[in-house]
């Protein structure tokens, strides 16, 4: 997560990348492989690689970053591994919301963000809001 906060996307890449190979490979998150690429089946049900996966995509990919007082994002969206233009993550609940988040472009500069269709001069949801809200965040 460090490389995504300091915005290396490169390095963000090659470890969502090889997250994303090694459970593929093994149809499972388990932490423990032996050098032959193998694991023990006792320990196949490992829930911390799984939500370090999810997130890569949350507080990565899709940059939330909850605060006191509210949400902010910055996120970062690689080219090599998101090639479509639009990118969802939805019914995301955070406190009385519920928040379907449409990222568009590539990059790490937002280059506008907008909450139900209003543009917004801050990538920033206060705390204090209810109901459903899109959010569209725009890269480059």
């Amino acid at each position: 997560m460090a490389a995504a906060q300091h915005k290396q996307v490169e390095l963000f890449s090659d470890a969502l990348r090889g997250l994303t190979t090694l459970s593929q490979a093994g149809g499972t998150f388990a932490e423990y492989y032996e050098l032959n690429t193998t694991f023990l089946e006792e320990r196949r049900s490992q829930l911390w690689s799984a939500t370090g996966y999810l997130s890569m995509f949350y507080h990565g990919v899709f940059g939330i970053r909850l605060e006191v007082d509210g949400i902010r994002f910055a996120p970062m969206k690689p080219k090599d591994l998101f090639p479509s233009q639009t990118i969802h993550l939805k019914e995301i609940q955070y406190r009385g919301m519920i928040l379907n988040i449409h990222l568009h472009g590539h990059g790490t500069t937002i280059e506008s963000f907008e909450l139900n269709h209003y543009r917004q001069s801050d990538a920033f949801i206060k705390s204090d809001k209810i109901g459903v809200f899109d959010v569209d965040i725009s890269l480059k």
